[in-house]
């Protein structure tokens, strides 16, 4: 601020200076003149008259100058004091978000990491031969380790919809099945507190539906838990009805729920707060029933995120009434419903041994003890060849003097002497190695995959990990040839966008097969004149020709990491890397597409 007042002052000086050097020749041009006229006797004049007028027009205009000095250097202080004000503000606002976020980050993982173990050994300890009391105990185990990851999922969505980072998606979806399977849910429950619980589904409703059937889950899980959570007798009913058709775009519809309870009910001095957050009826209901207060927040964040409404009517000792209405778009019947596939694919998890090659070893850098533990007991059950390492360093040390001794490494995050961002950067900018990295990491923020990507990861799994899922991982990494890891087709948006045409989809696949090299030649280009500009914009086309193709949710993922990477100038190491594991992934899809549709 001082500095700006001084180049003001220096600024204004210059000004009335240069306004007297002004004023000084036009007195000079003047007594000029007025000498001439004098001499030729047109007008009669003083020397006296004039130094006076010339010296009071002069203080005149030097008080005038200093006055308006005065008032310039009072308002400047004036807006000066606003803007520090403001500015001092801003600061304190994104820092209390910094810190907030800092916050949930080392939280999510403290929290995380001990149920990793938990869950761990407890997966493991079921997998045994015990008897019906070890197994009832170690059951109620898992079963308060996964209640403790929901409410670390209701804070983790919390500051998600917070920080602006929930996306919808719009993929269509049967409607029944999702409702069944949601029901499937709770009706256990249910019959433990003696609760009848019905499920009445419109059957004029259309059978399938376009939206985001993840967060209308999570919001009826919400909604039903709620429910049952305060019922002790009676019943919950949910029906399902189609609110109101309209009448422009007969394609839309808006989806009625209401869930019904007969149970202790919200007082009605509490309904308009009921949504808010951490809110609960009274301090008694948190004392005999628990919970956060977050579960009816974030149902209501998500349903106006999906441009809907949410009302309820409640009545003391009676029960409660929830209704919501939300938009969606009937989806075309000549597709497959999203639910159908959801359901093949968990009966797959459930029934399929995915097979892993016997020579692969894995690097883990893992400073937690107890976490070390669960994955030693299960690598060893799994028959891997692996070794164990406490820290980043470590990790980069060993890969130094090994560099092509392993397969894969499972990298930790938040780890001692060197984390696993620093340890992952020295792999690829100073080792210059491009085996697989994937980030096994208890933050679980939005934001934090796409940071783990652009660090040089290959790929993120959250704690408390899914053996299924790590498995997975290991076998996308380690057998890439895999064909559950083919590019395929997402046949629900192909068949939707051309109406099951099967001759346009031909078309589409030939346009795709002659387009794809042309993109990929313009990003080597690109690349290889460090133009990250003109690779980015390179990438934005190509992710248009893989998605009116279908490949949106693999490739296409691949793509928006890559373009993030050039737009945010990342190493050169990186950047060739991504476009390494792009250029495998097309010359996959080009064999699918050509199997498929039989072209060349």
């Amino acid at each position: 601020m001082e500095e700006n007042r001084s180049s003001l002052r220096r600024a204004a000086i210059r000004f009335v200076v240069g306004i007297y050097i002004v004023i000084g020749l036009l007195v000079a041009a003047a007594f000029f003149i007025i000498n001439e006229l004098e001499n030729d006797n047109i007008v009669h004049d003083t020397q006296l008259t004039r130094g006076v007028l010339t010296i009071v027009f002069l203080m005149c205009w030097t008080f005038a100058c200093y006055r308006l000095y005065r008032i310039n250097m009072r308002l400047f202080d004036q807006r000066s004091q606003i803007f520090d004000a403001q500015e001092t503000a801003l600061y304190a606002t994104k820092e209390a978000t910094r810190l907030q976020k800092q916050f949930m980050a080392n939280m999510s993982h403290e929290i995380r990491t001990p149920l990793n173990a938990i869950i761990g050994f407890g997966n493991m300890l079921l997998r045994g031969d015990l008897n019906n009391r070890e197994r009832e105990l170690a059951s109620n185990i898992q079963l308060a380790s996964k209640t403790l990851i929901n409410i670390v999922n209701d804070i983790l969505d919390l500051s998600k919809i917070e920080s602006g980072m929930v996306t919808l998606e719009k993929i269509p979806f049967e409607l029944e099945g999702l409702f069944h399977s949601v029901q499937q849910m709770f009706i256990d429950k249910a019959r433990e507190k003696n609760l009848l619980f019905v499920l009445d589904i419109d059957p004029t409703l259309p059978q399938q539906l376009i939206g985001d059937p993840t967060r209308l889950t999570q919001i009826l899980v919400n909604l039903i838990s709620n429910a049952i959570k305060f019922t002790d007798r009676g019943e919950i009913a949910i029906h399902i009805y189609q609110h109101k058709a309209s009448t422009k775009k007969q394609d839309k519809i808006t989806l009625g729920i209401t869930v019904k309870d007969t149970g202790i009910g919200i007082p009605s001095a509490q309904l308009e707060r009921i949504f808010e957050r951490f809110t609960q009826s009274d301090e008694q209901t948190t004392r005999i029933y628990g919970g956060t207060g977050l579960g009816l927040s974030i149902a209501k964040h998500f349903i106006e995120a999906m441009n809907g409404t949410i009302t309820v009517q409640s009545e003391v000792g009676k029960g409660s009434v929830f209704t919501v209405l939300i938009p969606f778009v009937q989806a075309t019947p000549n597709f497959r419903s999203v639910a159908t596939t959801q359901k093949q694919k968990i009966e797959t998890e459930d029934t399929e041994i995915i097979q892993i090659p016997a020579s692969i070893h894995l690097l883990v850098v893992e400073d937690n003890p107890v976490n070390r533990r669960v994955i030693e007991l299960l690598f060893d059950e799994w028959q891997f060849d692996y070794t164990m390492v406490h820290n980043g360093r470590q990790a980069v040390d060993l890969l130094t003097k090994s560099p092509n001794a392993f397969d894969l490494v499972l990298m930790d995050i938040q780890m001692p002497e060197m984390d696993g961002y620093e340890a992952t950067q020295k792999i690829r900018d100073i080792l210059h190695l491009q085996l697989p990295i994937v980030a096994m990491t208890a933050h679980a923020l939005a934001g934090e995959r796409d940071k783990c990507m652009h660090s040089g990861m290959n790929d993120y799994i959250s704690k408390p990990i899914n053996e299924h899922e790590l498995r997975r991982l290991i076998v996308n990494f380690t057998a890439p040839s895999h064909p559950m890891f083919a590019p395929k087709i997402d046949q629900t948006y192909l068949q939707e966008t051309t109406l099951g045409n099967a001759e346009y989809q031909r078309e589409l696949a030939q346009i795709f097969l002659l387009q794809i090299p042309k993109d990929l030649d313009a990003i080597t280009v690109a690349i290889a004149a460090a133009d990250n500009k003109t690779a980015a914009r390179a990438v934005h086309n190509m992710k248009s020709t893989v998605g009116y193709m279908g490949f949106e949710q693999n490739l296409g993922q691949l793509l928006n990491h890559f373009e993030i990477a050039c737009k945010e100038e990342a190493s050169h190491h990186i950047l060739l890397r991504h476009l390494d594991t792009i250029r495998s992934q097309v010359e996959a899809a080009q064999v699918y597409i050509k199997k498929t549709f039989s072209v060349e």
